[in-house]
């Protein structure tokens, strides 16, 4: 028999972007942004820095560990947010300064939107740009923490202009933390899915028996469902350091 291939890539077919687009903003668990904080707070108190920009902010989950010990934080997002410090509204890709001084020694912390939900930067990685403006704005030699997506670093060929461009921008990468896919789903809700997806899917074999027809499609639809409630995020990431001594060049997550 001969094989009929698809037409379109896997993921196309099972994620139609236009009609469900891709979050752009998900938020940073507590419990990582307290692990973090704890392997890179003995190196910024020998360092003496004491000021943290959040580039990305959001509510200021990452920064919170950080204010909670008594760093001076300043959070930067383009949405009016609750955040807990000083905050500045910006539209940070398009911005030139912040009129902060550069004299006080200080770490960018920026967890950046993946994804352009709005599409203004057409097939630009949004990831990319952030970096790209931190070190303009900042310098190459600034201590940075960065959430970086795979396609960032990873999944590169030899001629890429990122891979290029991030090999001879200046900043280092010191240490790198890898991140588990389901670092973002929030505790105990993998094991509430997985419940409610067991039972669905015995309705559905029932269903099967009976004559349902298109069950598979309805299965899926049913699945998405339950991963927007209980938010099943699986995310393919990693934390860079950039010029910040003294930790692992690679670091596993130990919770």
């Amino acid at each position: 028999m001969k094989r009929i291939k698809n037409r379109y890539p896997t993921n196309i077919v099972r994620n139609p972007y236009d009609e469900n687009p891709k979050r752009s903003t998900i938020v940073t668990p507590l419990w990582l942004c307290e692990y973090i904080f704890k392997i890179v707070h003995p190196i910024l108190k020998k360092n003496l820095i004491k000021e943290i920009i959040d580039i990305g902010c959001h509510k200021g989950n990452l920064s919170l560990p950080f204010k909670n010990n008594n760093y001076r934080c300043i959070g930067v997002d383009n949405h009016k947010v609750n955040y807990h410090s000083k905050f500045i509204k910006l539209n940070f890709l398009e911005a030139e300064d912040y009129g902060i001084s550069k004299h006080i020694k200080k770490i960018i912390i920026c967890n950046p939107p993946f994804n352009d939900e709005k599409r203004e930067y057409g097939k630009q990685l949004i990831p990319e740009l952030f970096l790209r403006n931190i070190l303009r704005m900042f310098g190459n030699k600034i201590p940075l923490i960065f959430f970086s997506p795979m396609g960032l670093l990873k999944n590169q060929s030899l001629s890429s202009n990122r891979w290029k461009w991030i090999r001879d921008c200046g900043a280092k990468i010191t240490s790198e933390l890898e991140l588990p896919i389901d670092t973002y789903i929030p505790l105990g809700n993998r094991e509430k899915y997985e419940r409610d997806l067991k039972f669905i899917r015995n309705d559905f074999k029932l269903g099967k028996k009976n004559g349902l027809k298109k069950w598979k499609a309805e299965l899926y639809e049913v699945d998405q469902m339950l991963k927007r409630k209980y938010k099943i995020i699986l995310v393919h990431s990693s934390v860079l350091f950039f010029n910040i001594k003294g930790l692992p060049a690679k670091i596993f997550l130990d919770v």
